[in-house]
């Protein structure tokens, strides 16, 4: 895990320039993963400035040396339309890829939620997203094929499974 190696924290408005950074430093394949299209640097300084971080959690992995974002995990919900639902985002700079970090951003993501009493997730991601696929294979029955994307919906229970999976890391108190 890479937790020992990077610290995983909850991310606040005050970290929108950090925000801001790591989402314009993702490639033109990654930014179309991420988004779904391939934004340019203005859009995407627009879409982080009409961030609304009551509508939203943040959590990131945060290189020490440098203060930058090495993996961010966002999840947006909005409590009057869909009182207990999220859509996540996750991006991680190539460097880190395929060290867990995405599970344990996920892990502490889905905890977080859990807190906020989110008990249902949704992901949106592209078929040809092994990394997405990959970090989701446990949910695989779940999935949906929807408008050229795959749509994947942890209910409750899953959320729990998959936090209960990351305990050891985290040390996560379930009953929170």
């Amino acid at each position: 895990s890479c937790r020992e190696i990077l610290p995983i924290s909850h991310l606040t408005q005050q970290d929108l320039p950090a925000i801001q950074d790591h989402l314009l430093t993702l490639s033109d394949a990654d930014r179309n993963q991420r988004f779904h299209t391939n934004l340019s640097d203005y859009a995407i300084l627009q879409y982080t400035n009409g961030l609304d971080f009551s509508r939203m959690v943040f959590t990131g992995s945060i290189e020490k040396e440098t203060g930058r974002i090495a993996a961010l995990a966002e999840a947006h919900f909005d409590k009057s339309h869909m009182p207990t639902s999220a859509e996540i985002s996750i991006s991680v700079l190539p460097e880190y890829r395929g060290t867990g970090m995405s599970a344990d951003l996920l892990g502490y993501l889905l905890y977080s939620l859990r807190i906020c009493g989110i008990e249902k997730v949704e992901f949106f991601y592209q078929p040809h997203n092994r990394s997405m696929a990959k970090l989701l294979r446990a949910f695989r029955e779940r999935h949906i094929l929807s408008s050229g994307y795959t749509v994947v919906q942890m209910t409750h229970n899953d959320v729990i499974n998959f936090i209960g999976q990351k305990n050891d890391v985290f040390g996560f108190n379930l009953a929170a």
